[in-house]
């Protein structure tokens, strides 16, 4: 691949990692992924404030727990040197990870053969864990599956839980409505014209 060399094979797979985009390991808090499970370890002890972050930022405060960390964020936010340039067009970065990021928008897009969702080639197996992992909807507006709620339906959601609220004004607690003696609770909600 690159022709670094390597002590052992420990250290050579992992290094492997950093030519792959795959990042199989998930932070059970915030769902930010990662290439190693140990970085993603490290990262969950964060949230809880087990990390100490003794590296702090000169220009903003912000703090880290590795002075390589904030070398790089001084890189990516404050820095206004972009020596990563784009071969394609006239953008520039901070970091070879931003510009290889970048260059995917360059790169012909196929649909998700599961949700239909047009991505770049070089994302499609990333993404196709959304579909394998954690739980899975469908949207029963647009039919598509997705790892999370389509925000459409939850837009028709809301908008149906409020017109109920509207049509129906409050009742005491065990009230009946209409002739049928069915309890105001539960009455369907009415249905939408999308």
């Amino acid at each position: 691949m690159c022709g670094k060399a390597f002590r052992d094979v420990y250290h050579l797979n992992r290094h492997k990692l950093s030519h792959s985009d795959e990042k199989p390991y998930q932070c059970p808090v915030c769902q930010q992924r990662f290439k190693r499970k140990d970085r993603m370890s490290y990262h969950v002890r964060s949230h809880d404030g087990a990390v100490h972050k003794p590296y702090n930022c000169s220009h903003c405060g912000k703090s880290f727990s590795r002075p390589d960390h904030l070398n790089s964020h001084v890189r990516q936010v404050h820095s206004t040197e972009r020596p990563f340039k784009c071969e394609k067009c006239e953008a520039a970065f901070a970091t070879k990870d931003r510009l290889r990021a970048h260059t995917v928008r360059h790169e012909e897009k196929v649909p998700c053969h599961v949700c239909g969702k047009m991505l770049s080639s070089a994302y499609i197996s990333d993404h196709m864990k959304v579909h394998s992992q954690g739980p899975h909807h469908v949207c029963e507006l647009c039919n598509k599956g997705t790892g999370e709620v389509c925000p459409m339906a939850a837009a028709a959601a809301a908008a149906a839980a409020a017109a109920a609220a509207v049509a129906a004004p409050p009742t005491a607690v065990g009230s009946l409505s209409g002739a049928e003696g069915v309890p105001v609770s539960s009455q369907p909600l009415p249905s939408q014209p999308w």
